[in-house]
C-alpha cells in the first residue's frame, strides 16, 4: 500500500521538528542550576553543534555557554575553555574572535593561576588547530 506524497513529511520538515525537540531539551540542560550538568553538556558540545549547524549553534549553544564564564565554579569555566574549541569549528573563526575572545580574556584576568594556565593551554591548542587549517 502506498501513501500519498502529500502525507509523507519531507526530510527538511522532519529535521526541523527533531531539531526543535532537541533544542528544547538541550536548552533546559544548558541553563540547569547545577554546574556539573553544564560541565557534562560541555563535554559533548561539539556533537550538539554538529547536529544544529552553524546558525543554531550560535543562537542556542553559544548564547548559553558564554554565561558560564561568569560562574563561580572554576571547573565550569575551565570546561568552557575546553569546549569552546569544538564550538569554534562550527560557528567560525570570525565569531570566536568578535564575540568569544574578548570575554575569554576578561575571564582570564580574574581567574586563578590553575584556571589561567589550563585555559592558556587550551587556547594554544585552539590556535594551533586554526593554523593547521590555513
Amino acid at each position: 500500500m502506498r501513501t500519498s506524497p502529500d502525507l509523507q513529511p519531507d526530510y527538511d520538515s522532519m529535521l526541523l521538528e527533531i531539531q526543535a525537540v532537541v533544542e528544547e531539551q538541550a536548552t533546559t540542560l544548558l541553563v540547569d542550576y547545577s554546574p556539573s550538568v553544564k560541565r557534562s553538556m560541555l563535554s559533548s558540545i561539539a556533537d550538539l553543534c554538529l547536529f544544529f549547524g552553524r546558525q543554531k549553534s550560535s543562537e542556542t549553544v553559544l548564547s548559553h555557554i558564554m554565561t558560564y564564564l561568569n560562574d563561580r565554579d572554576w571547573l565550569l569555566r575551565l570546561a568552557f575553555f575546553d569546549g569552546i574549541v569544538g564550538v569554534g569549528a562550527f560557528i567560525g573563526i570570525k565569531a570566536i574572535e568578535e564575540y568569544v575572545l574578548p570575554l575569554m580574556l576578561q575571564a582570564l584576568a580574574g581567574g586563578s593561576d590553575c584556571l589561567n594556565s589550563s585555559s592558556l593551554q587550551i587556547l594554544k591548542r585552539r590556535w594551533s588547530l586554526e593554523s593547521s587549517h590555513r
